[in-house]
């Protein structure tokens, strides 16, 4: 067969292979060509990391991992260069993103198709085409054979699964030593495409549908880490409102300096990211909680487990039949237009609240303060721009500075990160720097507002806790000392009696530290508004004895060891000394705890939020 010839009109870049196209989903039709490229045309596609501000995307459009550069140059270049070797790989996954008239910036909305049957040079074809950005055609008479067309001024070919081998090949394909075998080599890619169902509802936006093919590909294949997948889900309301929080900051601090909001959460909070090297997570040195800890306490804390078969979730979001999530609910999936919609109700109900909690709890508002002097204060006395980019490779992980600057930028970079945690050390004790701590107050700022009727309003709820739990912190309730009246407390429910951290673990929170803060909380904020129907004294029945449970079974591990000795044999006199003795100590300690807390709630004024922005005190 005569393969037909490739017209050329406004198109300057075009590849021949096999068309194919599969069923529609999630509002969308995926189609793609599977062809082959020489080595010279890896030039014309992309990392996503080469197109210009990508790194600055939305949090929830940021798919691609970063380019683990060792787990390259050690492992996937040596292979592909290993002539006694049979080389392979599967086909690097491509997409065409349309760009603005400049070529710098990836469009919101995809460009309107065109789907027309056109006779092309004598050639009857079927054709998809968005004009000026690029066409898909194949032939009527046999549809495996196509072609696809794009105009790279206005498009970029770029890879969205495969980065790693893509970024291999163009490093072989500069080396001065590259060799003829290489040469001779042709590349298999597949270019993917959509194009929207005929129905009506809101079309997912150009990053958000090739998201979602990335993640169909690399959950099917080899997953992403844990870290990334809670930037990418659309399938999980709590990994959605994770997103909205991060991108709340991620926002902000894309800004300049002096028009960011800074009394917002920075993006150097957050350990977002998800980087890797050498197939392990890399720990932020800057960041104080990391995507997967976020999700973990609106799945623990604040809303409960997605479509959990109690409808705790349902309920804490207030979804009643009417409310446009209730159909998500019955039926334990999101359709992209809900997972819209659960980010607005985020936006709505629970995003200030969280954000004021955050920034406002004692040390780590002095925390978050201590950033931003850091960005505001930092200078380089040989190039001012070096700032710049060092604090933009902190947040995003790359960043623009020239090849002569990068020397300079991460000599900075690592000034800057000792700097900050010298910040830790100072504004944060050993309980806050610890997951434990903010897993306490976590659960008590979700499970705590349970008590009162109605809800009150997250907002006005938000402002009344962190008061109390500002007070409470600033009398000691949450420093581990054995030498404070206050920091003994803790004892056998944050640290045990070598001064170890216990009960720190996620479910942990609810019968240690998380009722601890919430009796702080409670015996703090008294007298709560009367029209929240609050009984401080049938909560501190409930929870003290919740909590000195806790604190018994923890003397019970301390005494048994204690007790060895003077029962060699153990069984049950040992069991029933070590019983009898945690029993005493726990109901003693206890008794202190409670005759604090009333002591607190008899002589202490409610406690007053801090005034909001709108000067609101509600």
């Amino acid at each position: 067969m005569t393969l037909p010839p490739v017209f050329q009109d406004t198109y300057n870049r075009s590849l021949r292979g096999v068309f194919g196209e599969f069923g529609a989903g999630a509002g969308s039709r995926a189609f793609y060509l599977q062809a082959a490229v020489l080595p010279k045309e890896l030039e014309h596609i992309d990392l996503v990391s080469q197109i210009p501000g990508a790194e600055k995307w939305p949090v929830r459009s940021l798919f691609q991992r970063e380019v683990d550069t060792d787990r390259v140059t050690r492992g996937l270049i040596p292979y592909l260069q290993d002539s006694n070797r049979v080389r392979f790989f599967n086909p690097l996954t491509l997409t065409l993103l349309p760009m603005d008239d400049h070529g710098h910036t990836v469009l919101p909305a995809m460009p309107a198709i065109h789907d027309a049957v056109e006779t092309i040079d004598g050639v009857e074809w079927n054709v998809l085409e968005r004009p000026d950005f690029y066409r898909f055609r194949w032939t009527k008479d046999s549809s495996h054979y196509g072609v696809v067309e794009w105009n790279d001024s206005r498009s970029r070919l770029v890879a969205i699964d495969g980065q790693h081998r893509l970024f291999g090949l163009k490093r072989l394909w500069r080396d001065p030593m590259l060799s003829d075998d290489f040469l001779a080599w042709r590349i298999p890619v597949v270019v993917v495409s959509f194009r929207a169902r005929e129905f009506g509802g809101q079309a997912a936006t150009v990053l958000d549908t090739v998201r979602s093919i990335f993640v169909a590909i690399n959950t099917n294949a080899r997953q992403v880490n844990e870290a990334r997948e809670v930037l990418l889900s659309d399938a999980s309301i709590n990994a959605l409102c994770t997103q909205e929080l991060l991108e709340s900051a991620h926002a902000n601090d894309q800004r300049p300096l002096s028009d960011r909001d800074h009394e917002k959460l920075p993006l150097l909070f957050f350990d977002w990211r998800g980087e890797e090297r050498g197939g392990k997570l890399v720990k932020s040195r800057v960041a104080l909680k990391t995507t997967v800890e976020i999700r973990d306490w609106f799945c623990n804390y604040f809303l409960g487990p997605d479509f959990d078969k109690h409808s705790v979730q349902q309920k804490a979001m207030e979804i009643t039949p009417g409310h446009p999530l209730h159909a998500a609910f019955l039926d334990g999936r999101l359709t992209h237009q809900q997972a819209e919609c659960v980010r607005l109700w985020f936006r709505d109900h629970l995003l200030e609240p969280l954000e004021y909690l955050l920034t406002t709890f004692a040390p780590y508002g002095r925390y978050v303060a201590e950033l931003r002097r850091i960005e505001r204060e930092t200078r380089f006395p040989r190039q001012i721009d070096v700032v710049r980019h060092a604090f933009e490779d902190l947040r995003f992980g790359s960043n623009q500075a020239d090849e002569t600057l990068q020397a300079d930028v991460r000599e900075l970079r690592t000034s800057i990160e000792n700097a900050i945690e010298r910040a830790k050390a100072t504004h944060l004790g050993r309980l806050i720097q610890e997951d434990i701590g903010f897993r306490g107050i976590a659960w008590a700022f979700g499970r705590f507002r349970e008590r009162f009727s109605g809800p009150p309003n997250w907002l006005q709820y938000s402002r009344r806790f962190t008061a109390a739990l500002n007070r409470a912190y600033d009398d000691g309730w949450l420093t581990l000392s054995q030498k404070t009246p206050n920091g003994r407390l803790l004892r056998h429910v944050a640290e045990d009696h070598a001064e170890t951290i216990v009960n720190y673990r996620l479910q942990s929170a609810q019968n240690a530290l998380g009722t601890h803060v919430a009796l702080l909380v409670g015996a703090y904020g008294t007298p709560w508004p009367k029209e929240w129907r609050f009984s401080w004294a049938a909560f501190l029945e409930d929870r003290l004895e919740t909590w000195r449970w806790t604190v018994e079974r923890g003397y019970r591990k301390e005494f048994k060891s204690a007790l060895l000795e003077q029962y060699p044999e153990q069984g049950t006199p040992l069991t029933q000394a070590v019983n009898r003795k945690a029993s005493t100590k726990a109901r003693q300690q206890a008794g202190r705890f409670r005759a604090a807390l009333e002591r607190i709630a008899e002589s202490k004024p409610a406690a007053e939020p801090v005034s909001g922005r709108d000067g609101d005190q509600s």
